[in-house]
C-alpha cells in the first residue's frame, strides 16, 4: 500500500546512547550487553520473560505483544489472543476510529469541530420567544466560552428574552443516551473526575497554567478549601465554576492539624468537605464531578447573559422536547478534532472519550448513544484494515470493567493507523515518556525509553497497561501492547511494565530480583524458565464486537 506523503511528519527520535549493559537473570545467567544504537540490537526476549516472572505480579494474567511497526512482524507474543480488561488503553482504538470517521481523511476535508449554539424559538406562552442553548458534546467548553456566547446574543440586539431560557438536553435527534454513565462503571468511579456524567452541554473549570499542561476536566468543579485566619475562624470553601446547581456542605473545622476529606454524596450529589484544617495551612484543591451538568451549564449561562445586559423574563428550564422553527443567534466551535486529540490522550480523559464515542453515533446515525457509537466505531476500524480487534466493548474510555480486548488486536490498531492522513497529529497527541506534559511525565525517565516512547497508559484497581510505540537501540520502531489483570501490587505492576518497555527500547535491562524469602525455582516466580514461544494457542474469539447490555455478563 502506498503510504501518504505526509505520514512520516512525526519524526523518529534517536534512542539514547547507552553504555554496555550486563543483564543479570534469576539463577545466575547473563545476557549479552546491548549494542550501540544502529548496531541491530538483539530482541530482549529472555529479559522480557524474566520480567514477566516477577514474584510481585504472581497470579496476574499477562498479555504482551510486540511487533515491528513497519513490517507488522510479530517479535514477541505471550497470550496475545487472551481477553483482558484494557482500562484506558482502549482510548487508542476509540480515538483512531473517531478520527477515521470524523476526519480529516484528506487535505480537502476540514477537520471535525464540536458546535455549541444559541437559537430562538417560539415560547410555550403565545407571544413569547424562548432562548435555547444546545450543544453537540464539546468536552472543552469553559465559563469564558459561555460568556462569549452571551456577548454574541447581546451584539445582535437582544436585550430581553420574553420567554424562558431553555437548556436542550437531547431533543435534537436524541443526541445522547439519557444514561449519563457507562455500562460497567462503579460507584467509586462516579465520585472522581473520570466518572463525571456525559452530556451534550458541558462545562470545565478554566485550565490553570502549570498543572502539567492544559487539561479540561469536563463536568467538574475545582473545589478549594482555605484555612481560617485564626483558631476561631472555620475553613472557607469555594468552587469554580460556581452555580446554585452545585450544592456544597462545608463540615471542616479549624484544628491544630490538617486532614481534609472531600467527596460527592452519591445520593443527592452534594459536595461534602469534612475533616479539619490548621490556621495558616496551605489551601487544599481538588476536582469533583457535578451532579447535574445541564442545570449547572444553565445557571452559568444565565449569569453570563445578565452580565451581558440580556434579561430573561421567564424561567430557566432543562428540556429534551424543544420544537418549532429555530432561528440561529450565536455559536461557538471547538478546536479541530486533531487538536482535541491531545486533550483526550495526553492525560487519558474518560468523559472526553465518551463524548467522542457518542459523537460518532450522532454524526453517522443521528442517535448519539454509546451503542450507536460502538457500531460506527467497529466499521471505522474495519476501514483501517482491522478485523474485529475488540472482542467485547462497553464504552469508549476503558473505564468499564466489562471491556475485553486482545493485546494483539491493540497492536493491529497501532499498525492500521499509520497510513491514515491524520496519523501524524494522532501520534503527536500520545503521551511521551518523561515529557513535561502528559500521563508519562514521571515514567520511563531512567533509560533509553525516555523521549522515544509514545503510549497510552491504563490503570484500574488490579489492572495495569501500556500501549503504543517505542524505538529500539537499532533504530527500529516497535508497536507494543502490555496488559496485566488481577495484580495485587499496583505500583509493582507499573514498575514491571516500565521495565519491559525500557528493555524494548534499549535491547535489555536488569530484571527485578526475587523478593527475600521467596526463592525462585525453575519454572516458578523468580526462577529461570524456558523462553516462551513466539506464538501461543489462541483462545476462542468472540466473532462480533458489540456493546454490552445491562444485566449481561
Amino acid at each position: 500500500m502506498r503510504r501518504h506523503p505526509y505520514r512520516r511528519t512525526a519524526l523518529r527520535l534517536l534512542s539514547v546512547p547507552t553504555a554496555s549493559l550486563l543483564v543479570l537473570l534469576p539463577g545466575g545467567g547473563a545476557a549479552p550487553a546491548a549494542p550501540p544504537p544502529g548496531a541491530g540490537a538483539e530482541f530482549p526476549r529472555t529479559v522480557i520473560d524474566a520480567l514477566l516472572e516477577d514474584p510481585r505480579t504472581a497470579g496476574a494474567r499477562t498479555a504482551v505483544v510486540v511487533r515491528d511497526a513497519d513490517t507488522g512482524a510479530v517479535l514477541y507474543d505471550r497470550s496475545g489472543r487472551d481477553h483482558l480488561t484494557p482500562a484506558q488503553t482502549l482510548m487508542i482504538a476509540t480515538s483512531a476510529a473517531a478520527l477515521e470517521r470524523l476526519g480529516p481523511r484528506h487535505e480537502a476535508q476540514a477537520p471535525y469541530r464540536w458546535r455549541t449554539e444559541v437559537v430562538e424559538t417560539g415560547g410555550a406562552t403565545p407571544g413569547t420567544v424562548d432562548l435555547v442553548l444546545r450543544g453537540h458534546g464539546d468536552p472543552t467548553t469553559t465559563v469564558s466560552d459561555y460568556r462569549d456566547l452571551a456577548e454574541q446574543v447581546a451584539d445582535v440586539g437582544i436585550t430581553t428574552v420574553t420567554g424562558d431560557l431553555v437548556i436542550a438536553s437531547g431533543a435534537f435527534g436524541s443526541l445522547f443516551s439519557p444514561d449519563r454513565y457507562g455500562t460497567g462503571w462503579t460507584v467509586d468511579d462516579l465520585g472522581t473526575p473520570s466518572g463525571a456524567p456525559v452530556s451534550e452541554l458541558t462545562l470545565s473549570p478554566d485550565p490553570v497554567p502549570g498543572e502539567g499542561g492544559v487539561r479540561y476536566l469536563t463536568n467538574t468543579v475545582r473545589l478549594t478549601v482555605e484555612a481560617g485566619v485564626d483558631g476561631w475562624s472555620p475553613p472557607t470553601v469555594t468552587i469554580h465554576p460556581a452555580s446554585p446547581a452545585v450544592p456544597v456542605d462545608p463540615r471542616a473545622i479549624t484544628s491544630s492539624e490538617t486532614r481534609t476529606v472531600t467527596y460527592r454524596n452519591p445520593g443527592d450529589g452534594t459536595l461534602v468537605v469534612d475533616g479539619w484544617m490548621a490556621p495558616g495551612a496551605d489551601p487544599v484543591v481538588t476536582h469533583l464531578p457535578v451532579p447535574d451538568p445541564h442545570r449547572h451549564v444553565g445557571e452559568v449561562f444565565a449569569a453570563a447573559l445578565t452580565d451581558a445586559g440580556v434579561e430573561v423574563l421567564g424561567d430557566l428550564r432543562v428540556d429534551e422536547e424543544v420544537h418549532g422553527y429555530l432561528d440561529p443567534v450565536a455559536d461557538h466551535s471547538s478546536p479541530p478534532i486533531t487538536e482535541m486529540a491531545r486533550h483526550l490522550l495526553r492525560h487519558p480523559n474518560a468523559p472526553h472519550a465518551e463524548a467522542w464515542l457518542r459523537s460518532l453515533g450522532r454524526e453517522h446515525t443521528g442517535v448519539g448513544t454509546a451503542e450507536q457509537g460502538l457500531t460506527v466505531m467497529a466499521g471505522a476500524l474495519a476501514d483501517l484494515g482491522l478485523a474485529e480487534p475488540i472482542p467485547r466493548q462497553a464504552d469508549g474510555s476503558g473505564l468499564s470493567r466489562d471491556n475485553l480486548v486482545e493485546a494483539h488486536g491493540l497492536t493491529d490498531v497501532l499498525l492500521g493507523v499509520r497510513d491514515a492522513f491524520w496519523y501524524p497529529a494522532w501520534r503527536d497527541a500520545l503521551p511521551t515518556a518523561c515529557a513535561a506534559d502528559g500521563a508519562l511525565a514521571e515514567r520511563l525517565c531512567e533509560g533509553p525509553a525516555a523521549g522515544v516512547t509514545r503510549a497510552v497508559p491504563g490503570e484500574l484497581p488490579g489492572v495495569e497497561g501500556l500501549v503504543g510505540y517505542t524505538t529500539d537501540a537499532g533504530g527500529r520502531e516497535l508497536a507494543f501492547a502490555v496488559l496485566l489483570n488481577g495484580v495485587r501490587e499496583q505500583d509493582a505492576a507499573r514498575e514491571v511494565v516500565d521495565s519491559l518497555v525500557t528493555a524494548l527500547a534499549g535491547g535489555g535491562t536488569t530484571p527485578p530480583k526475587p523478593d527475600p524469602g521467596k526463592p525462585g525455582k525453575p519454572g516458578g516466580p523468580g526462577g529461570p524458565r524456558e523462553a516462551e514461544a513466539v506464538s501461543h494457542t489462541p483462545t476462542v474469539r468472540i466473532t462480533a464486537a458489540r456493546p454490552v447490555r445491562r444485566g449481561e455478563r
